[in-house]
């Protein structure tokens, strides 16, 4: 907030918020509107660290302690968000084009995963997205996007013509209200592009992931939301 209020020109800032990235541990007052009892930070950082390297180890009541302890975190973090812009002075706030998302989700035993594992599951890959633009009119889209999408959006916010060579679109309504949807969305991790592990979402809600050595799983997400892998798929060898 100071820093903010010393800028005499335009400026950028990015606020990287760990606090819901597991270990999850949020102060005592925030863990007891979920849970009967706090559980202190080594508990919390022991089971974490079970969820993500052992998480075939955890009960079914170790996997509800992190529900709660998570969802701790993100009143907690609710909290925070809203006393930094509660705290900005009027003129900045109508100034300024917020972006609020996320590099990924996590899992809490789905698939019998903990933590954001290396695959492209729903819960690891279906992030929120909000964009706050002065003077625009509050509107909500189910309409399929990326995080290469959120750049140019910034730009075209703030009347910056976007770079041609970026991957990316702006994803501003138009006149009608209407986002452009993203017609699919490519999914990797690594600094390298790796064919064989890597993820296609389509807007039609068709998806096809590959992990590996593990094959493709191919899934219709509209008829089979909890991506059951008995259901609606086609497994192959790897290519």
């Amino acid at each position: 907030l100071p820093w903010i209020n010393e800028q005499d020109r335009n400026w950028f800032a990015w606020l990287h918020l760990m606090d819901t990235h597991a270990p999850y541990e949020a102060p005592e007052e925030y863990q007891q509107r979920f849970r009967d009892e706090s559980v202190e930070r080594s508990v919390s950082q022991k089971l974490a660290r079970k969820a993500t390297h052992h998480p075939d180890e955890l009960t079914t009541e170790d996997w509800n302690t992190q529900k709660q302890l998570y969802k701790a975190e993100c009143a907690y973090l609710d909290d925070q968000l809203a006393q930094l812009f509660n705290s900005l002075d009027a003129s900045v706030r109508e100034q300024t084009v917020v972006v609020f998302t996320a590099d990924h989700g996590e899992m809490h035993g789905e698939h019998g995963f903990g933590g954001h594992p290396q695959q492209f599951w729903e819960e690891v890959i279906h992030v929120p997205c909000a964009v706050s633009v002065p003077s625009s009119e509050d509107y909500s889209t189910d309409a399929q996007i990326g995080l290469v999408d959120v750049p140019p959006t910034i730009l075209d916010a703030v009347d910056v013509t976007v770079p041609s060579e970026w991957d990316g679109h702006a994803r501003l309504p138009d006149n009608n209200g209407t986002v452009e949807p993203r017609e699919h969305v490519f999914i990797d991790v690594g600094a390298k592009l790796n064919r064989l592990h890597a993820g296609v979402r389509r807007a039609d809600s068709w998806k096809l992931m590959r992990h590996d050595d593990q094959g493709e799983l191919l899934l219709n997400i509209s008829e089979n939301s909890s991506e059951d892998q008995e259901k609606n798929q086609i497994e192959s060898e790897p290519a």
